[in-house]
């Protein structure tokens, strides 16, 4: 400003007072009178006792400081139950086709001992079948009931033959 570079001189200072605590100023001039060679002569201007605000604009700095933590960490937080409710459904979803896989499992696993009990009946019967074919050909009319089983035994592949 005394350069002549801005209209106006703008500063603030912490001044040190007897008790040994601080305040702060702010001062603001304008030069209103330069001499022949353009040097400022006098300058008029306010200072201004802004502790106060300085206070509360540092309460404020660190109350939006606190704020700003505060909301990190509720953003890590919500992070962290996204994720966890994320893991939940996928252990759902897990649950869910263990089930539909263990259901027709255990359908099988349990008829397996049904089935095994058929087989076992069937064989049997082809076995009853294989000792009357054999006596069969001793007897002419047991012969024809035996050839009659037998094409349907073969029909039906009952034997499990191809």
């Amino acid at each position: 400003h005394l350069q002549g570079h801005t209209p106006y001189y703008e500063n603030a200072y912490r001044l040190r007072q007897k008790d040994g605590g601080y305040r702060w100023v702010e001062v603001r001039a304008q030069t209103v009178d330069w001499d022949e060679q353009g040097r400022p002569v006098q300058l008029v201007g306010t200072v201004m006792d802004v502790s106060e605000r300085k206070r509360l604009d540092d309460e404020l700095r660190q109350a939006s400081e606190r704020l700003q933590r505060e909301l990190d960490e509720r953003i890590r937080l919500e992070d962290r139950l996204i994720q966890s409710q994320k893991m939940e459904s996928i252990g759902q979803l897990a649950a869910g086709v263990a089930h539909e896989i263990n259901n027709p499992l255990a359908f099988v696993g349990s008829n397996l001992n049904t089935l095994k009990r058929y087989v076992a009946s069937l064989q049997r019967m082809l076995d009853a079948y294989a000792a009357l074919e054999a006596a069969g050909a001793k007897l002419p009319m047991l012969a024809a009931a035996l050839k009659a089983v037998d094409s349907v035994r073969q029909a039906d592949r009952i034997d499990f033959k191809r």
